[in-house]
């Protein structure tokens, strides 16, 4: 168990790598004119939902399995 807390990330760690994967996600994206976050855009709460064309196989590959 104490193995498992080891690898946790806190504080400011865990928000370099959240703002990271969150860049390499949106990297993945198709980058069409619109309306950005700044400019009254939304967070979207289904990525795959909102944009399938990614493919599933893709998504899993990059976010869900060990490198």
């Amino acid at each position: 168990m104490i193995q498992n807390l080891e690898n946790l990330l806190y504080g400011e760690k865990n928000l370099a790598w959240i703002h990271h994967e969150t860049h390499r996600l949106l990297g993945l994206l198709p980058q069409t004119p619109g309306l950005t976050l700044p400019d009254g855009g939304a967070l979207v709460d289904d990525v795959y939902g909102h944009f399938p064309d990614l493919g599933w196989d893709l998504l899993v590959q990059e976010f869900l399995r060990s490198q």
